[in-house]
């Protein structure tokens, strides 16, 4: 009966250590391993021939073995130390699981592959059969010169692939960048991040929803809309590249740069923000609020540091004046500013600059009832100052002016002076096939409120002006030569001229008229070359440039409604603010006298 009864001891004592395995709990092993362990998949890192590479045990101050259905579980505490590989984990304690080759670690876990990568976190979860790990509380990743810190990263260290979902801060010498999840490649030096991204350095801050981010050559690549703000400027894109160690970037798509009073739009921008210049190309528009001028084009090169914008491919230029605005075309537009030099040299502070505007090849210029083509242009916004050479022709209303050269003086947004420089032909129709016409060496135009007033026609002066019966039948041509003479003019029509200086003239009647007589030498009218509307100026018919034209037409006549609105209620106060007063009668806002005639009350009423 002893025998018995000790038999039957020794085998439920067996059975008890058999069945340990399934009885771990928490409080025996610190915490059981954290989630179904993944299916054994590959060979990849096998010992030899057949066998899969199994997780080293380097050190531990206690190990307890624990078996259950041929499954070995080693528990380890203090100074933990495991390989698998060419990795090293340490932890404060961990469960090994020797069949399925899973470690579940806890405590200041730290992964450490070769010399470039570590990652510590407090909790780990790690497959010796895919070489992939779970990291989870306080986990950070140092990789040469990055830090990524993160709540829970799934790291593959065969391929070096750390994936983040749960918001992620990586951090360099002089930058962090942020984003709610993202994928780190090693082996690429790039990074992936996704959500609510924000890069931030020295100089530069960047705002998208995704980036793809090279930790090497610090160039951060744009998948999407993406906002950069500089110390100078403010940008917007929806695709490219910012190397933010050399200050240089490609922006494409719509893609839109403000730099104080500047505004850049193009589809494709090469940027180097450390040297203040770029490129602009494809459907480019450049507007300055405070010269009020907008650029219309294909192709814009600018130096910030200047101010220096050249503008190719068919470029189209608006200066707006709060009268007539100025509307210029041309191959090639090369504007920038030079300092304003005052008279005033005690003032040191001033440092006022003044733009120069220069256009070259196949010019054509637009500003209210002045047209006119020439071969290349200056003009300065402080005086407002147009220079025209090589071939220029003007047209003011119906008169046409030609020299080599002519220069054109405006005052309060109006004509005021006009000078012609050699070879000089005015033209004026004043009727089909009957032209008034002048000659000289230079001409001088003098205006009053916008209109022709004086002539001064000086050296080798000649004309030839048609003359009409009182029926206004014409009856012939005055035709007069000299070295000087005066023609004034009254409402665009001649008054009178004065001839100086030894003058010859004749008069031919109309029978003695034809293609000789009737014409002075040189004599040439283009009336059909004239540019008479704004759209006239957009060469080649571009889509593009009457589209923006079309929409800034629209935007203006907005405001101009807003404007009158905002005038029509303002008066309103201040009429009701005088009755209120006592200061303006009543039949002023409620009857007019043109209208209501028979109201003679109200007409008397003081």
């Amino acid at each position: 009966m002893g025998k018995r009864l000790l038999s039957f001891s020794f085998l439920f004592f067996a059975i008890m250590i058999s069945s340990t395995a399934q009885m771990v709990s928490p409080n025996d092993l610190n915490s059981a391993p954290t989630g179904p362990p993944p299916p054994i998949t590959g060979n990849n890192n096998s010992n030899g021939p057949g066998e899969k590479r199994k997780i080293e045990i380097k050190n531990a101050d206690f190990m307890e073995l624990r078996t259950n259905l041929d499954v070995q579980i080693r528990r380890l505490v203090g100074n933990v130390k495991i390989k698998d590989a060419d990795a090293l984990f340490y932890c404060d304690s961990a469960i090994v699981n020797v069949t399925l080759n899973t470690i579940d670690a806890f405590g200041h876990v730290h992964i450490k592959k070769g010399d470039t990568i570590d990652i510590w976190g407090d909790k780990l979860f790690y497959d010796g059969n895919t070489k992939s790990g779970n990291i989870t509380q306080n986990v950070k990743l140092r990789d040469r010169k990055l830090l990524l810190t993160t709540p829970i990263l799934d790291y593959n260290l065969n391929e070096d692939i750390g994936i983040f979902r749960n918001g992620g801060v990586l951090k360099q010498a002089k930058s962090t960048l942020t984003s709610e999840s993202g994928v780190y490649y090693h082996q690429k030096s790039t990074c992936t991040f996704n959500g609510n991204v924000v890069y931030v350095d020295e100089k530069t801050k960047m705002y998208a929803d995704s980036m793809r981010f090279n930790t090497n050559t610090e160039i951060a690549t744009f998948l999407c809309r993406t906002h950069i703000v500089t110390d100078e400027s403010d940008i917007w894109t929806d695709a490219g590249y910012y190397d933010t160690k050399k200050e240089k970037a490609f922006f494409t798509g719509k893609t839109i740069l403000k730099k104080d009073k500047g505004i850049l739009e193009a589809e494709n921008v090469n940027y180097d923000n450390e040297n203040k210049k770029g490129l602009a190309e494809k459907n480019v528009i450049y507007t300055d609020s405070t010269e009020r001028i907008t650029i219309l084009g294909d192709k814009l090169y600018y130096q910030s540091d200047s101010t220096l914008i050249k503008a190719t491919n068919d470029p189209f230029l608006i200066k707006e004046d709060d009268k007539d605005t100025l509307y210029i075309s041309a191959d090639t537009l090369f504007s920038f500013q030079i300092p304003k030099v005052y008279e005033d040299t005690i003032d040191k502070n001033k440092n006022d600059t003044i733009r120069i505007l220069y256009a070259y090849h196949h010019v054509k210029v637009l500003k209210g009832r002045i047209s006119a083509i020439c071969d290349s242009l200056y003009f300065s916004y402080q005086d407002s100052i147009i220079k025209l050479y090589q071939n220029p022709v003007v047209w003011i209303d119906t008169t046409q002016f030609s020299a080599d050269s002519i220069l054109i003086y405006t005052k309060n947004d109006e004509i005021d002076f006009v000078y012609l420089d050699g070879k000089c032909l005015i033209v004026n129709q004043s009727d089909p096939g009957y032209y008034n016409q002048v000659k000289g060496r230079n001409i001088q135009g003098f205006f009053e409120d916008g209109d022709l007033n004086l002539m001064k026609v000086n050296g080798n002066a000649e004309s030839l002006y048609y003359i009409k019966d009182d029926s206004s039948a014409y009856i012939g041509a005055n035709k007069a030569l000299c070295s000087q003479m005066d023609i004034y003019f009254s409402n665009d029509s001649l008054q009178k001229i004065a001839f100086l200086d030894h003058p010859e003239g004749a008069f031919l009647p109309m029978s003695s008229i034809d293609e000789s007589t009737g014409k002075l030498e040189g004599f040439f009218w283009m009336f059909d070359k004239k540019p008479i509307t704004k759209y006239d100026i957009i060469r080649n018919n571009n889509a593009f440039q009457i589209e923006r034209m079309k929409a800034l037409d629209a935007k203006r006549e907005l405001e101009l409604k807003a404007m009158e609105e905002l005038r029509k209620k303002e008066e309103s106060r201040v009429d009701l603010a005088r009755i209120r007063k006592g200061q303006t009668p009543i039949r002023r806002l409620f009857f007019n006298n043109n209208t209501y005639p028979h109201h003679k009350n109200f007409r008397n009423y003081k």
